[in-house]
């Protein structure tokens, strides 16, 4: 396991609690108004666990370029977004959101660094 530690977002801050080859999690503290990164993961799923709050849960097309889906959860939803997947989330109202990776296909790896990011992230 390495060693856990905070980092600052354009959407609020991220707390990694625990990260190996095969799991990581997340703790997000939101703040209303912000979004992160249209992106995606090559070899870990994404899941979303919301605790309070409300964010929304947002697809896009292979390039990043149009909207899918749009997903909106909230106190105890839980999301997942498989590898492959352009996808970012908007945050509508602050809150607390637990993001599990878990490894997408035998053999792969969850890794942090594991991000393609297509469109930065930002703040309304």
């Amino acid at each position: 396991m390495k060693k856990s530690h905070q980092e600052k977002k354009v959407w609020g801050f991220v707390y990694h609690a625990f990260d190996d080859d095969n799991c990581a999690v997340s703790v997000l503290h939101t703040q209303a108004g912000g979004y992160c990164s249209r992106h995606t993961h090559t070899e870990r799923i994404n899941r979303f666990l919301v605790v309070s709050g409300c964010i929304d849960v947002v697809r896009y097309s292979d390039d990043g370029s149009k909207e899918i889906s749009r997903t909106s959860l909230k106190e105890g939803d839980i999301e997942d977004v498989g590898a492959g997947v352009v996808h970012s989330f908007e945050v509508v109202e602050p809150g607390v959101v637990v993001e599990v990776y878990s490894p997408a296909f035998n053999g792969a790896k969850v890794r942090l660094d594991d991000i393609n990011r297509l469109k930065l992230g930002g703040s309304r």
